[in-house]
């Protein structure tokens, strides 16, 4: 079975406002954001931990910062596709 994406809805993001977003990547029901203060932001379905937020609720509409170290960063890269954000 094949499944082709037809139509995109693109809504723009209020909360990340203030930040100078440099990346997103997207999971089938998450969201992650980079600034350019190597910071990330975390939104969506987080019913198995996907978005690394301890203890949070299973679905986030706002996005919220993801308290880790650099170091947490760099080993996530082996999985995690980052894509540019075009300004």
């Amino acid at each position: 079975m094949f499944l082709f994406l037809t139509s995109v809805l693109l809504e723009q993001v209020v909360a990340l406002d203030a930040q100078n977003i440099v990346a997103v990547s997207c999971g089938e029901a998450h969201t992650l954001a980079l600034n350019d203060k190597g910071q990330v932001y975390a939104w969506g379905l987080d019913s198995d931990g996907q978005l690394g937020l301890l203890g949070s609720e299973e679905c986030i509409r706002v996005p919220r910062k993801v308290e880790c170290s650099p170091l947490e960063l760099e080993g996530m890269a082996s999985w995690v596709i980052i894509l540019p954000v075009m300004k």
